[in-house]
C-alpha cells in the first residue's frame, strides 16, 4: 500500500503513472483528514483532483470502494483476502450492494468468489428494487426528526447560540454557494461591530455508532466544518452514540463541531464547540444565494 510515501506523493500524477486505485483512495482519505498540506483557497478534494488527474467524483468512488474493503476485512478477513483488489469496478458495485444489504454480499462472496461486473450490476439493481419501501420509511423518519429538532430550537435556541454576543438568525438555505459545505440549516450572527459569523446545523437519525451513514457523515463534516465558526450535529438521545462522536471529533481535530441530542421535546447540547476550525476556510465561505428565515433573536434580547 502507501508505505512511507505521503498522500501528496501518491496523488501527484497518479492517473498518468497508473497508480493503484486502492493506494489513491487511501491517500485521498488521508488528505481529507489531515488537510494541513492543502493550499489556502481550495479544499482537500479539489486539491486531490488537481494533483491526481482524477475527478472529485472518481476519487470519492474509489474512497467508497476502499471503505467497503476495510469494513469487509473487519467482518471477514478471509473473504476480503480472496478478492482481487485490482478490479476497482467490481469493488465499486460490491460497495453499493454492501450499503444496502451486507448479509447478501457475505453470502454472495462465500458462494461465488469469482464474480463478473455484469452479474454484480444485475444483483445491485435487483437489491435496489427490493428496498423502496424501507428507503422511503427511512426518509420519513429523518424528516420527522428534523422537524422535531427545529421545533425544539425555535422554543429554546440558547444552547446552539455559541458564537458570542450579537443578533442571531436561524435560516433554511435554498441554494448554497459553497459546494463543499451544505448544512441543512444555518445560523448567522452579526455582532454589534458588524462582524458576521456562521454556524451550520445538520440532523442525523442513527442508533449504531458503527453505522456506515454516520461514518460517511463524519468524514464529510471534517471538510464542511472548516468553512464555519461552528457546526452542530443533532442526533437522537443515545449516550453511546454521543461518546463515539465525541471521540471522533478529537481524533479528527474538529474543535468547532458540537453535538446536540433531542430528549423529549428539548434539544440538549451534549458537546460544545471548543475552538476555531483546525484548517480554517472561513475566509472563502459565501452565504447562500437563496434562503428562508426561520426565526430571529435581536441583539437587545441577549441576557
Amino acid at each position: 500500500m502507501m508505505n512511507k510515501l505521503s498522500p501528496i506523493d501518491i496523488l501527484s500524477d497518479a492517473r498518468k503513472r497508473g497508480e493503484d486505485w486502492m493506494d489513491i483512495a487511501q491517500a485521498f482519505d488521508a488528505l481529507q483528514i489531515e488537510a494541513s498540506s492543502v493550499p489556502d483557497g481550495t479544499t482537500p478534494a479539489r486539491w486531490a483532483e488537481k494533483l491526481s488527474g482524477y475527478s472529485v467524483n472518481h476519487l470519492h468512488r474509489m474512497s467508497a470502494g476502499r471503505q467497503f474493503y476495510l469494513e469487509l476485512t473487519a467482518v471477514d478477513p478471509v473473504l476480503a483476502a480472496s478478492l482481487d483488489v485490482r478490479r476497482f469496478s467490481h469493488f465499486e458495485v460490491l460497495a453499493k450492494i454492501w450499503r444496502l444489504d451486507r448479509d447478501q454480499v457475505l453470502q454472495l462472496l462465500e458462494r461465488q468468489p469469482k464474480l463478473s461486473y455484469a452479474g454484480l450490476s444485475q444483483i445491485f439493481e435487483a437489491t435496489q428494487r427490493q428496498l423502496p419501501m424501507s428507503n422511503a420509511a427511512g426518509k420519513r423518519v429523518q424528516t420527522q426528526f428534523r422537524n422535531a429538532c427545529i421545533e425544539a430550537i425555535v422554543k429554546q435556541p440558547d444552547s446552539l447560540l455559541c458564537m458570542g454576543p450579537g443578533a442571531y438568525t436561524l435560516m433554511s438555505p435554498r441554494v448554497h454557494c459553497v459546494p463543499y459545505c451544505k448544512p441543512d440549516l444555518l445560523i448567522k450572527r452579526v455582532a454589534v461591530s458588524g462582524e458576521t459569523a456562521w454556524a451550520g446545523i445538520d440532523f442525523l437519525v442513527v442508533d449504531n455508532p458503527r453505522d456506515d451513514t454516520l461514518q460517511r457523515r463524519l468524514v464529510a463534516l471534517a471538510t464542511e466544518s472548516t468553512f464555519l465558526a461552528a457546526h452542530w450535529l443533532c442526533l437522537p438521545d443515545n449516550d453511546k452514540l454521543v461518546e463515539h462522536i465525541r471521540d471522533a471529533t478529537g481524533q479528527l481535530g474538529l474543535a468547532n463541531l458540537g453535538i446536540a441530542t433531542l430528549a423529549g421535546d428539548a434539544l440538549v447540547a451534549m458537546h460544545m464547540p471548543s475552538g476555531p476550525p483546525g484548517h480554517d476556510r472561513r475566509g472563502i465561505w459565501q452565504p447562500p444565494r437563496l434562503w428562508r428565515d426561520i426565526m430571529e433573536i435581536r441583539a437587545d434580547d441577549e441576557t
